[in-house]
């Protein structure tokens, strides 16, 4: 049973739930076509992540063409901490001042795909 207790948080933090906004755009980018992909480093090796049609993650060694993709289960700390990682990487996108990191990027890339598939209701 909850019962509110002045001085306590109800449910998640507000920092969480923006973070799992963040994740959203990251699912949807990597959905919308199985060629987009993000590297990040995992602390050993720079990591590329894909997705299936079906929602399913995929993993490579960025660097090694001869890796073979395994399904990789992805945790929410290792999201938020992929998200990070896009939020310094200097963008690979030249064409607009403002999107200076990839993250920028991928944001963008998924608001126009998003407005352009939008159906009037």
């Amino acid at each position: 049973m909850n019962v509110y207790m002045p001085g306590t948080q109800i449910g998640r933090s507000k920092e969480k739930l923006k973070q799992i906004e963040e994740m959203d755009i990251l699912w949807k980018y990597l959905y919308l076509n199985e060629e987009n992909y993000v590297v990040f480093n995992n602390g050993m090796n720079d990591i590329r992540l894909t997705m299936n049609a079906n929602g399913r993650i995929f993993s490579t060694i960025a660097d090694d063409p001869d890796d073979f993709p395994t399904v990789r289960q992805v945790d929410f700390p290792e999201i938020f901490e992929i998200i990070k990682q896009l939020k310094k990487q200097e963008s690979s996108f030249k064409g607009s001042s403002a999107i200076k990191s990839e993250w920028d990027r991928i944001a963008a890339f998924v608001r126009m795909h998003m407005s352009l598939n939008s159906e009037d209701d």
